[in-house]
């Protein structure tokens, strides 16, 4: 039963979010009564796929070193290293970058680099690549990997 008054758990929740700060609503359920906020632009992901074209600005003329994975959909270990890789993006932002590239998608470029299996993580710092690894592994051996790199 509708009584014209906010429920409790919405005048909580206003409660919790501190003054001046509206919920969102529709405005076509309550004529126009409570302020409609669009839905807010999605982050940019932490780990941005890129192609075969965006590659030399995104990883060879990049600011910062970069990771690249090479990784397919149908791949388990790909699935099961991006959390660890989203993990280290947070932990090394602002100054490592990392990318990921479907190896299915842009065939020619993982060939370029020698990818013979996924997952595989090729490290670029100025411009060139340094190194690149193949398999799963875990955060502590990739946090040592970039470590090293970084003081190289």
């Amino acid at each position: 039963m509708n009584t014209g008054q906010p429920s409790l758990s919405n005048t909580l929740l206003q409660e919790s979010m501190g003054p001046g700060l509206d919920l969102c609503a529709d405005p076509d359920k309550d004529g126009g009564k409570t302020p409609f906020h669009p839905p807010m632009k999605p982050e940019a992901p932490l780990i941005a796929d890129i192609s075969t074209i965006e590659f030399p600005a995104s990883v060879v003329a990049a600011a910062l070193p970069v990771v690249v994975q090479f990784h397919a959909p149908w791949c388990g270990p790909c699935r099961q290293l991006a959390p660890v890789l989203e993990e280290l993006a947070k932990e090394f932002a602002g100054h490592v970058t990392f990318v990921k590239v479907n190896a299915d998608d842009e065939a020619g470029l993982a060939m370029q680099f020698g990818v013979q299996g996924l997952p595989s993580l090729l490290f670029y710092k100025n411009g060139e690549p340094r190194e690149m690894i193949t398999g799963m592994r875990g955060v502590a051996e990739l946090r040592q990997w970039l470590r090293s790199h970084l003081a190289s």
